[in-house]
């Protein structure tokens, strides 16, 4: 990883991702920037908190709750500059997951479902644009630039097998929906994407699909998908990257016990192959007899005894003749965890599932003001990890900037943070953490402690106002 990389596209404001929203009416329209610029200042604050008077909140509950309001048309500046984005980066990824939003109260609310461990709420299925760049093997998030709201209904009674699996409205075809929008949408602006999914997406007809349309994908596969595939080549050898076991109490539940292990760094070998793969009979014959697809398969080497060796097979479009080729797409696939950090941003950053709404229609639209602010905050903590080196003035206001530089020589500053005469953002973000509460020996800091830190910081920004100090 380059230690000292800089970002190749400015940080603005997070409340910059709703300017040029499009809401049919300019009142609205400069309602959404103010409701945006209340929020992105604390997004942990609950909706009448951060709208500050009475008459805020109910301007902000009738703007949620306005019929010629839609999500799609407040997420529209931020789809335009995640594309934006995407064009300084030299490898452009499409991180694809599904994630479980859950709402508590005994009151139904309108329009939400059941899930599955009990509860009402609804299942969340994204795609975030992540960039690479040479020399980088973390990649940077660029924004969401596609989601669907998938609400399950109560169960009608079992249906014949066959009947479940050709239903056109079945869940699982979210996976092809937004894969086939985003990939359009990408190629119409001409951006080449490569398509980044967990195991949920390894389907015959869904790959079928993807090749069918010459799309670039990266595909972590269940154990059972290439039992019938014949191996056309194959190649092996040691990689130049490690993987980092983090330490596992014994988990229960799901199909199966999680078992025990202690945290190690993993040495990484590899396995390539192409292989012919027959399509399974209950698949459409449209979608052809078989497919030709190159798997990597990553294997843990020299694993401690009674450990569970690191395992990952990943079937991709991808070349794989060379082992730099095999450790671009062991890259790639290693990005999808920017979307898992991207849920907790929004859910523990955002609090969104904390939303005190009682309709799916608010709850859509309040889920598109968290969108871009949750993305920004996963973006800052990011660069204090990976982009330490970005000019630390371009993350925060003038005014909090400065309050940081003055406050660290004090005797003011109780957090004990320290700043260089001209901060890095690596320095600035840990500073900020240290308010939070951050200990410097707890590694990088998490979302609650940057969150925190923030709240602190912006308290003491709103009381200069007040007193009309300047800085």
């Amino acid at each position: 990883m380059t230690k000292h990389r800089v970002l190749p596209f400015p940080i603005e404001p997070a409340r910059s991702e709703f300017s040029g929203a499009k809401l049919g009416d300019a009142r609205r329209e400069r309602r959404l920037a103010w409701l945006a610029d209340r929020i992105a200042d604390d997004p942990s604050q609950s909706f009448p908190e951060a709208w500050v008077s009475v008459a805020g909140a109910e301007a902000g509950y009738r703007f949620l709750s306005n019929r010629k309001v839609s999500a799609g048309a407040m997420l529209e500046p931020h789809r335009e500059r995640t594309v934006e984005r995407a064009r300084s980066m030299e490898w452009v990824l499409a991180l694809h997951d599904t994630t479980e939003m859950r709402f508590g109260g005994a009151k139904e609310r309108d329009g939400l479902g059941p899930l599955m461990n009990g509860g009402q709420g609804f299942y969340l299925h994204a795609a975030l644009l992540a960039g690479l760049d040479s020399g980088a093997e973390r990649a940077v998030p660029l924004g969401l630039i596609g989601h669907e709201i998938v609400v399950r209904r109560p169960p009608q009674g079992k249906r014949p097998w066959r009947e479940a699996y050709n239903d056109p409205d079945k869940e699982s075809l979210r996976w092809n929906r937004l894969l086939r929008s985003v990939d359009a949408n990408l190629r119409a602006q001409q951006l080449n994407v490569i398509h980044v999914a967990d195991r949920e997406a390894s389907r015959y007809d869904l790959v079928a699909e993807l090749e069918a349309a010459r799309a670039r994908f990266i595909l972590r596969l269940r154990k059972n998908f290439l039992e019938r595939a014949e191996t056309l080549s194959e190649s092996g050898g040691a990689l130049d990257r490690v993987a980092n076991v983090s330490a596992r109490l014994l988990e229960r539940g799901g199909r199966r016990a999680k078992q025990p292990r202690d945290a190690r760094i993993a040495k990484l070998g590899y396995v390539a192959r192409t292989v012919r793969l027959a399509r399974p009979q209950h698949v459409d014959p449209k979608l052809g007899d078989q497919l030709e697809l190159n798997v990597v398969e990553v294997r843990e080497v020299s694993a401690p005894e009674g450990a569970e060796p690191i395992s990952w097979i990943l079937i991709t479009s991808e070349p794989i003749g060379t082992t730099a080729d095999v450790e671009r797409v062991i890259d790639g696939y290693r990005a999808r965890w920017l979307i898992e950090e991207y849920w907790k941003a929004l859910k523990t950053g955002c609090a969104f599932e904390s939303r005190q709404l009682e309709a799916l229609s608010t709850l859509e639209k309040a889920l598109a003001l968290c969108i871009p602010i949750a993305w920004h905050m996963l973006l800052l903590r990011n660069i204090a990890r990976d982009a330490p080196a970005t000019p630390a003035s371009r993350l925060l206001s003038p005014m909090a900037y400065q309050l940081l530089l003055t406050l660290a020589p004090t005797p003011a500053n109780v957090w004990k943070f320290k700043l260089s005469a001209e901060p890095t953002a690596g320095e600035l973000l840990l500073a900020i953490a240290r308010m939070g509460g951050h200990l410097p020996n707890n590694g990088s800091p998490g979302f609650l402690t940057i969150r925190r830190g923030l709240d602190k910081l912006y308290e003491l920004e709103a009381g200069l106002h007040l007193a009309g100090v300047e800085m």
